[in-house]
């Protein structure tokens, strides 16, 4: 019995590759592409918070009386925050995730948007350590924005991908930050019964 070459290489060529996929799933280790959290703090640890745009300034304190939930704006106002735009943005930062991060020399940062930020953001947590966040510019394709975490200068940088949804945490306009004080509107007087 005669068997025919091609049959014999493509069954050869097969059981190769099968070898190869099997040694890459039981014996290599995965690629660590899967999306990590950033930080390894809770939205609740945050005491104080810094934003800094090309536009404004914004420095916030957690009230520690009467009720611990409530955000305090020292700059550039005194004035209450509003919860909810600085709940948003800790929210996005505390469960900000991305894949391991792209390693490039420092005389690149203007590739990436470093040299002039979208943004700055310095927390500091209950427990006194700080962290920093830097908004570099959208991704080629506008699905992320990049990102330096905790940056340490003199050394090369460590670009992450996170949500484009930062963009919209931290651009508003200083009225989104400061609580708007609400003004009770007076009553309507209430007519006086008339005797026929």
């Amino acid at each position: 019995m005669k068997l025919n070459r091609t049959p014999l290489i493509l069954l050869i060529v097969a059981v190769l590759l099968g070898g190869v996929v099997y040694l890459q799933q039981t014996v290599l280790p995965p690629a660590q592409s899967e999306a990590q959290l950033l930080f390894g703090f809770q939205e609740a640890d945050v005491r104080s918070l810094n934003l800094k745009t090309p536009e404004q300034n914004l420095f916030f304190v957690k009230n520690a009386t009467p009720n611990p939930a409530i955000w305090q704006m020292t700059s550039p106002n005194q004035a209450p925050a509003n919860d909810a735009s600085v709940a948003y943005l800790l929210n996005a930062i505390a469960s900000a995730k991305s894949a391991a991060p792209l390693t490039v020399p420092t005389v690149k940062q203007a590739e990436f948007g470093f040299d002039s930020p979208l943004a700055t953001v310095e927390l500091t947590l209950k427990n006194s350590k700080t962290h920093r966040l830097i908004l570099g510019k959208p991704d080629f394709n506008r699905t992320s924005l990049y990102a330096q975490i905790d940056p340490q200068p003199g050394t090369d940088l460590k670009v992450f991908l996170v949500s484009l949804g930062f963009e919209n945490a931290v651009n508003r306009p200083l009225s989104e930050w400061q609580q708007i004080a609400t003004i009770p509107t007076p009553k309507a007087p209430t007519p006086k019964a008339t005797k026929p």
